[in-house]
């Protein structure tokens, strides 16, 4: 925002707010990159470790299997994406597809020896995504992401009409 010389038209107090909200704003950014980059995937791993009783390799795929007006179909939803959403895997494809039954998951955990570990148990899967959901709340950073989501939108819609009525203000009649 300071890049602007139009950050300079406003009154200090202003200016303030501003600067305070860009601070925020890239401290949040910091962290959303450290949660989907470093935390989430950690979670996971561990989760399955304690779950599955196996060591994952790499990123592990989901692969949810269903049928769509008797025909088979198949999608990968991203497991970090659903945490950070708070949306089970299945009910994720299940709010985006109409019609939609008969949906089963194939869990792939990539093992150290080449193996590939599957698993189609859904109360398996369910404790294994029961527990990413405590970690992820326990965890402080995902704890600040989450909270400071919502204030940070709300900020923004404040600022915005803010920054509305100051440039209506003058060229009122």
């Amino acid at each position: 925002m300071q890049d602007d010389h139009r950050y300079f038209m406003v009154d200090e107090k202003f200016r303030a707010k501003l600067d305070n909200f860009d601070e925020r704003i890239e401290k949040y950014d910091l962290s959303v990159n450290e949660v989907t980059r470093e935390i989430l995937p950690e979670i996971i791993k561990e989760a399955i470790k304690e779950t599955f009783n196996v060591e994952a390799l790499k990123q592990v795929s989901l692969e949810v299997k269903y049928k769509q007006k008797n025909r088979n179909f198949s999608t990968s939803p991203n497991l970090i994406q659903c945490l950070i959403s708070a949306t089970h895997p299945k009910d994720h494809v299940l709010k985006s597809k109409a019609n939609v039954s008969n949906a089963q998951l194939d869990f792939k955990i990539p093992k150290r020896n080449g193996e590939v570990f599957h698993s189609t148990n859904l109360d398996k899967f369910n404790e294994f995504w029961s527990l990413c959901e405590t970690k992820l709340n326990e965890n402080e950073t995902c704890k600040f992401v989450i909270e400071e989501d919502e204030k940070l939108l709300t900020e923004a819609r404040n600022i915005k009409k803010e920054i509305v009525k100051r440039i209506e203000e003058p060229w009122k009649i």
